[in-house]
């Protein structure tokens, strides 16, 4: 959308559960696009391509429900507004930090849980684990140390990964091409030592997950604004008023 007009207000829910997937919320743009076959562009990228990862991109049911935003909403926020009179899309409480551990200025945890995860798809995308399935959890806890008023990180205290995968691949084949694919080339070695525990796959098999499995409602991810537990959230859309906070302490530092 963005490729043909810069004005787009977009606010998109986006659930499913096993075959069926919604896509419900509001747009308001001069853009033309397909949004059933963004969906299902977006699910293949994904990697569901197969009944048998718990949904297929080519046969499940899609269901849209778009709307434009109410025009009393849209005036009351930025229609003919200045820059510094744009108001909030929702009232809420202002909350949230910056912290200079990384240069993301996010938390060292959460930042390395991140490329966890982005490691995960991209060595399932590229097959170098080609066993494995689209979904997939990640978390780091560290240990720190407080020097004056800042709070330091010193090592890495344990790393789980969970990923769904094939069912014929052992639990000791997929351990260990975790470790040696995924953690090892993310994870910096002299955050590593002798007592850092790894918990791969603690539940066990994997096999089934994705929608089969669970439902999931984007933009509702309130774990992923909370740092893993650290600070406080905000929806996906910028101008909910309880996300401005911890963005603007993010952009400026402060």
């Amino acid at each position: 959308m963005l490729n043909q007009t810069w004005y787009n207000y977009i606010l998109i829910i986006y659930t499913n559960i096993i075959t069926k997937v919604v896509v419900c919320g509001e747009i308001t743009s001069t853009a033309k696009i397909n949004p059933e076959q963004l969906v299902r562009e977006r699910i293949k990228e994904i990697g569901y391509n197969d009944e048998k990862k718990g949904l297929n991109y080519s046969t499940c049911d899609i269901i849209i429900s778009l709307s434009q935003q109410s025009t009393e909403i849209s005036n009351a926020i930025f229609k003919n507004k200045k820059e510094d009179e744009i108001g909030a899309g929702d009232q809420g409480m202002m909350f949230g930090y910056a912290t200079d551990e990384t240069p993301e200025l996010m938390p060292y945890t959460h930042l390395l849980a991140s490329k966890l995860s982005e490691k995960l798809a991209e060595v399932r995308k590229n097959k170098v684990l080609n066993f494995l399935r689209p979904d997939g959890k990640t978390l780091v806890c560290m240990e720190y140390k407080t020097e004056d008023k800042s709070i330091i990180p010193v090592r890495v205290h344990s790393i789980i990964v969970s990923a769904q995968h094939d069912p014929d691949i052992s639990m000791e084949e997929l351990k260990a091409s975790i470790m040696e694919n995924v953690i090892k080339p993310v994870i910096p070695k002299e955050l590593l030592d002798s007592s850092t525990q790894y918990f791969i796959n603690p539940s066990g098999s994997f096999v089934t997950g994705g929608p089969e499995m669970d439902t999931g409602l984007s933009g509702k991810k309130l774990i992923v604004d909370t740092y893993g537990g650290w600070g406080s959230h905000g929806g996906k859309y910028n101008l909910f008023i309880n996300r401005w906070f911890f963005q603007w302490k993010r952009l400026y530092k402060s």
